[in-house]
């Protein structure tokens, strides 16, 4: 077992919500696709393949501090769900903390424009719980009033997937943890090719500026051990996921016939595109690789459709990131809730668990007994 540190201080974290802060930022994106390359390695780069043997090993724990006694009960945490599938997914495991805890829960709907967004903070603010959990990625400056609010009622509001807290507590998955993210499939793609001759067509959307910093650890990697290895970066408008970008997958690699390895940036961008692929007669010359899991992709991974991708533990964060607001509930500084340690592993057809087939899963299994133990109920 080997649990990897997540390079972030706020290490506590969509994919699940990118999709939302997509559609927050879509009109500062590109409407049209784009590709542009650049060299990940010199030319004086040693040929050597990365070491990702540990992280092909489900973990078995991690450590959440201690609280001093037993939380209060009778609180109340409100879940903020994306309009997406995925959000939706991640709000069960808020409801079994609070439940946990003895608190109560309710889920607010989001939906999937800025002006639903700032609806449903209105309602968190009427509600005056004692925790906010905001997923979909959305930017903290869209509800920055209503996080103002919450704080001044004593409120502590935890945001999923965002580069900053802005006038948040805390962020659930930042640009830090991304850069581990890529940097593991970046390792994984170094001892793929054994350390020579990749070439990575990076996907992405100029809507989901989080992954830069997923794309920049990948050519980090790329560049410091991976001999004649190159990137090129594909944009294209959100809207395409699950639509159209499976078509322009494949016109992206006609047009490009050295790229024999796709990064996607989430998993949801995959949907669809290994049929494609198969149709045009390309699935033998790309591997394909993304980070997180759902019940959709499972299949890929399994039948070898899609080749690896870095896990996240999405319900150990979820319950961290309830753990930050007991913590700042009984007045108890939050450095331990931020400094956990979550565990990652990169998934691949042969070390699925079971239950990546009914979608979200933990990667630590015992994850709940964790928590319960640390909080002083069990």
């Amino acid at each position: 077992m080997r649990v990897r540190s997540l390079t972030s201080r706020v290490k506590v974290a969509a994919v699940a919500g990118v999709a939302l802060s997509a559609l927050v930022l879509a009109a500062c994106g590109s409407s049209t696709p784009s590709a542009s390359s650049g060299k990940s390695s010199s030319s004086g780069a040693q040929s050597q393949a990365a070491d990702v043997t540990s992280l092909l090993t489900r973990p078995t724990t991690f450590t959440v501090p201690s609280l001093p006694s037993k939380p209060p009960t009778g609180k109340t945490v409100d879940f903020m769900a994306c309009g997406v599938p995925v959000c939706q997914n991640m709000g069960q495991f808020v409801k079994q903390a609070a439940q946990a805890l003895g608190w109560n829960f309710q889920e607010i709907q989001e939906g999937e424009t800025p002006q639903t967004v700032s609806s449903a903070y209105d309602q968190a603010v009427r509600n005056d719980p004692a925790g906010v959990v905001g997923s979909g990625g959305f930017s903290a400056s869209l509800m920055s009033h209503q996080l103002q609010q919450l704080k001044a009622e004593g409120s502590t509001a935890v945001l999923v997937d965002v580069p900053s807290a802005g006038n948040a507590t805390a962020v659930v998955l930042s640009s830090s943890t991304q850069a581990t993210y890529g940097k593991e499939m970046g390792e994984w793609i170094v001892n793929n090719a054994h350390g020579k001759d990749a070439h990575v067509g990076i996907m992405t959307s100029p809507a989901t500026p989080i992954y830069a910093a997923a794309h920049q650890a990948l050519a980090n990697v790329l560049s410091s051990s991976c001999k004649g290895c190159t990137t090129t970066t594909y944009t294209f408008p959100y809207t395409d996921v699950g639509t159209t970008l499976p078509t322009k997958v494949v016109t992206f690699l006609t047009s490009h016939p050295s790229i024999n390895y796709l990064f996607f940036d989430f998993s949801n961008e995959v949907d669809g595109v290994p049929a494609a692929l198969q149709a045009a007669g390309l699935s033998h010359r790309v591997k394909i690789v993304t980070t997180d899991d759902t019940a959709t992709e499972t299949p890929y991974l399994t039948q070898g459709q899609e080749s690896a991708s870095a896990g996240i533990a999405w319900p150990e964060m979820l319950w961290g990131a309830v753990n930050i607001i007991v913590r700042n509930t009984m007045h108890l500084p939050l450095a331990p809730a931020l400094d956990i340690q979550y565990p990652n592993m990169i998934l691949t057809g042969s070390n699925l668990p079971a239950a990546a087939s009914t979608g979200m899963f933990p990667l630590v299994a015992s994850y709940q007994s964790i928590y319960k133990t640390a909080w002083h109920l069990q």
